[in-house]
This record gives structure tokens, sequence and C-alpha cells, in this order.
């Protein structure tokens, strides 16, 4: 029974690769992607038997984690840089519009028939100013949860 019980603590329960990666300089990294082609590459295979899961992670397990961790921070924030981005460019698209708009007004008040223009054209103002603003609210809650998910990803470290 004894003997038993040790072949089940000593079986692998998981397995992942984690390439080390030398530099020209002679640095050396682990990552769990594979390595530029300018470096030396090897294949570092981390087995974890039940034993070690029962003492807790391994260096290599916690260097992977971090790793892990840091690729979801740098994802989060490139998702809300581009967010972020997207409406700026969205709110200066608007902002020409708008532009275009109150000139062509400017000129409706020199026509006879200009109370009726001047009237239409600030209905579609109004009409792109809401189009712009239901694109930008979409967005801004996309970058509300983003944002959110970003800080408790740095919480965690």
């Amino acid at each position: 029974m004894k003997m038993l019980a040790l072949v089940i603590l000593a079986a692998p329960i998981a397995a992942h690769a984690v390439y080390q990666c030398k530099g020209a300089d002679g640095r050396v990294s682990y990552q769990e992607r594979p390595c530029a082609a300018e470096q030396t590459q090897s294949t570092v295979r981390i087995h974890q038997t039940a034993g070690d899961a029962a003492a807790g992670p391994t260096v290599e397990q916690r260097m992977l984690a971090g790793m892990q961790h840091e690729r979801r921070v740098q994802a989060l924030a490139q998702s809300v840089a581009e967010i972020e981005a997207g409406i700026d460019e969205r709110n200066a698209r608007m902002d020409r519009e708008l532009q275009a708009l109150r000139q062509s007004k400017s000129r409706a008040r020199n026509n006879l028939a200009g109370a009726a223009w001047e009237q239409s054209i600030s209905t579609e103002m109004a009409a792109v100013a809401a189009k712009y603003k239901a694109q930008n609210e979409t967005d801004l809650e996309r970058l509300r949860v983003l944002r959110k998910r970003l800080d408790e990803e740095r919480g965690q470290r």
C-alpha cells in the first residue's frame, strides 16, 4: 500500500514546454513562444508530479505564470489604447463634419430660402452628433470594462 502511494505521488500530472532563448550577447530568457531567428533555442519541459503539486508551484511555474500575467496585462493595455484612439479619431471626424455643416449654415443665412435650409442643416448637425455619441457610448462602455479588468490584473501582481 505504501508503494502504491509513492507511485501515485510521483506520477506526472502536468507538463508544459518553455523555450530557453540565448541571444548573441549571451543573455538567456525563458518564454512560451519560440525564440527569434537570431537566438539559440532550447525547449525546457516542465513536469509536475502529484507530490510537487502538494508542495506548491516550482520556480519555472511561477515564471510561466508571471509571463502569462504580463501578456494578459499587455493585451488589455493594447485594447484600451486602440479603443481610445478609435474614439479620438471618431471625435475628429465628427468635428470635421460639424464644421462643414456650420460653414453651410453660415451660407444659408445669405439666401432667401435660408431659414428653411438653416433649419435643415441644424437637424443634420443634431443627427451627426447623435450618431457619433451613440458610437462613442458603446466604445466607452467597452473601455470601462477593459480598464476594470486591467486594474484587476495589475492588482494581482
